[in-house]
């Protein structure tokens, strides 16, 4: 319904965490391979934060 729509929307998909003190992400779009499902929490944190500073930079899209 929401990738349907007119709206400009981002819908992360993590999967696994760890409280690792590391902060890389790696993405992956929709439909393709996912590269690892492990990542710390410390990283999904900046990428939500990179995300609400620039939403631009990440455009209508459903990330892994």
């Amino acid at each position: 319904m929401i990738e349907a729509s007119a709206l400009d929307y981002t819908i992360l998909r993590p999967t696994w965490f760890t409280h690792a003190d590391e902060a890389d992400c790696d993405i992956t779009r929709k439909g393709e391979l996912e590269k690892g499902t492990v990542k710390s929490q410390k990283s999904l944190a900046a990428f939500i934060a990179s995300l609400m500073e620039a939403p631009k930079n990440i455009p209508v899209k459903t990330l892994a």
